[in-house]
C-alpha cells in the first residue's frame, strides 16, 4: 500500500474541496502510477472528482460512513477495516491511497512508501493538510527528481519510504484462513 499526493510548501493539499491546483503534468504523473491498480477515496474526494466519474483503468474504492452511499462505478467500504480486510487481498504496490487528507492520516502508518509531489509554491487559504514526511522519523527521503520546469508551477517529485510499516492484521488472518 503506498499513497500519492501534490503538496504545496506547507504540505497543503487541498481547499474549498478540491485540490490546490491542477497540475496537468502531475495529473498525467498521477495516471500513470495508478493505471490498473485499486485506489482509495475517501467521500469528499469522490466529491472532487470531474463529474464524479471513477477513474478509468482502475479499481475505484470510496471509504466513507454514509451506509447509504452507492455511486457507479465506485466500491464502498465503511470502515478502515474493511479498507484493510480488502488490501490484504492485493499486491501491496497495486493498492493507492488517492486522498484526502483524512485518509492520507488513517493509512499513512500502513504505506510502505509515498510518492509526493512538492510544488514550490505556498497557496493562499488552503483547508486540508497533511503530515510533512520530513518532520516523521520513521520516514525517509528514498529518491528525489530535482526540479521540474512546469509552465504551471516548478515542482519535483519525492519518494519516502517507511521504515517502520504497521502491519496490516489482516494479512495474517488471510494467510492463516488459507492453511
Amino acid at each position: 500500500m503506498f499513497y500519492i499526493v501534490n503538496v504545496d510548501r506547507n504540505w497543503a493539499i487541498g481547499a474549498a474541496g478540491d485540490m490546490l491546483v491542477h497540475l496537468k503534468s502531475d495529473l498525467k504523473f498521477f495516471k500513470e502510477q495508478t493505471m490498473g491498480k485499486t485506489v482509495l477515496m475517501g467521500r469528499k474526494t469522490y466529491q472532487s472528482l470531474p463529474g464524479q466519474q471513477a477513474l478509468p483503468g482502475r479499481r475505484n474504492i470510496v471509504l466513507t460512513r454514509n451506509k447509504d452511499f452507492a455511486a457507479d462505478g465506485f466500491e464502498t467500504v465503511h470502515s478502515v477495516d474493511q479498507v484493510l480486510a480488502l488490501a490484504a487481498t492485493i499486491d501491496p504496490d497495486d493498492f493507492v491511497i488517492m486522498g484526502g487528507a483524512n485518509i492520507y492520516e488513517t493509512f499513512r502508518p500502513y504505506c510502505d512508501h509515498a510518492i509526493i509531489t512538492k510544488i514550490h509554491a505556498t497557496f493562499a487559504d488552503p483547508d486540508a493538510l497533511i503530515t510533512n514526511l520530513d518532520h516523521l522519523e520513521e520516514w525517509e527521503m528514498e529518491w528525489r527528481s530535482g526540479l521540474i520546469h512546469d509552465p504551471q508551477y516548478d515542482h519535483e517529485r519525492v519518494i519516502y519510504r517507511n521504515r517502520q510499516v504497521k502491519p496490516n492484521p489482516f494479512v495474517k488472518r488471510l494467510k492463516q484462513s488459507q492453511e
